[in-house]
């Protein structure tokens, strides 16, 4: 058995790792063109003209790749950063990479980066960068979720703003028979028909979220469904469930949503809200 000096062992892991960071830097400029086609095909709804439900269902089943509506979500968040005003020049956001661009996702958002942070991004390791921003327990980085960033309660509050942003009235913890629904939306107070309701998966099981939609579809007049799933791996299950079964029946008035989706027509609607009071006024 020949024994490789350790000398040997350490220019050989240096030349591949140098390889990788090569080759990454290549994929990293086809990872932006790839969150620049989702999000204009999210944006412009090009999954309903290809005959999908919505645009969940669309990158499930139709991108080759593992956890693919997980995937997008990030590609689209990192390309979305890459086009703001505060982000650098993207040789500097192919330097940076990937996980450590998830992580300053939620603080683009805040409006919160500066050339400070862009930084501590390019000289700071992952693990570092995440203990600067705040992230605990953070091991690597699929750690790095949207039921960690987002708490039922906050996703409850935004649906119910976003309701009233658009002029209807929204009610949340609305009782209708034995179900208790995270939130619903009447055109007014005074009518009692419901027109969306929202159901908010976070700690109980899928089915019995589902569950409760179809009978909110049943006893409400047929409703717009709304789901809000936290998790990828509830977001893979919801399109099985919802292309066959007992579920299969509310899925053409069902849009699943993510976290992010929420927050981010949240943020996009509230500078504008007493425009839109204007608009929807008459």
């Amino acid at each position: 058995m020949q024994i490789v000096p350790q000398a040997d062992i350490r220019e050989q892991a240096r030349r591949n790792r140098e390889e990788t960071i090569r080759l990454v830097a290549e994929v990293m400029h086809d990872f932006l063109q790839i969150g620049r086609l989702l999000t204009e095909c999210s944006e412009g709804r090009y999954w309903r003209v290809l005959g999908y439900g919505n645009f969940m269902e669309y990158v499930q089943y139709s991108l080759p790749f593992n956890n693919s509506y997980s995937w997008a979500t990030r590609l689209m968040n990192i390309y979305r950063l890459s086009t703001t005003p505060i982000a650098p020049p993207k040789d500097r956001l192919i330097k940076i990479g990937i996980s450590k661009l998830c992580l300053l996702v939620t603080k683009g958002r805040r409006g919160e980066l500066n050339e400070a942070l862009w930084n501590k991004a390019e000289t700071l390791s992952y693990r570092e960068l995440a203990a600067e921003l705040g992230y605990k327990g953070v091991g690597k980085p699929t750690v790095v979720r949207d039921e960690q960033t987002y708490t039922h309660e906050e996703i409850q509050r935004k649906i119910k703003e976003i309701g009233k942003i658009l002029g209807r009235y929204a009610k949340g913890e609305y009782r209708k028979g034995f179900y208790i629904y995270d939130v619903v939306w009447k055109s007014s107070q005074r009518v009692q028909g419901v027109s969306h309701v929202f159901e908010v998966q976070h700690k109980g099981t899928l089915e019995s979220a589902l569950a409760k939609l179809l009978h909110g579809y049943h006893t409400m007049g047929h409703p717009l469904l709304f789901l809000v799933v936290t998790t990828s791996e509830d977001q893979n299950k919801a399109g099985e469930l919802l292309s066959s079964g007992a579920f299969a029946e509310i899925a053409n008035a069902l849009t699943v949503l993510s976290p992010e989706e929420i927050d981010q027509l949240h943020g996009s609607l509230s500078p504008f809200e007493g425009i839109i009071n204007t608009f929807i006024s008459r």
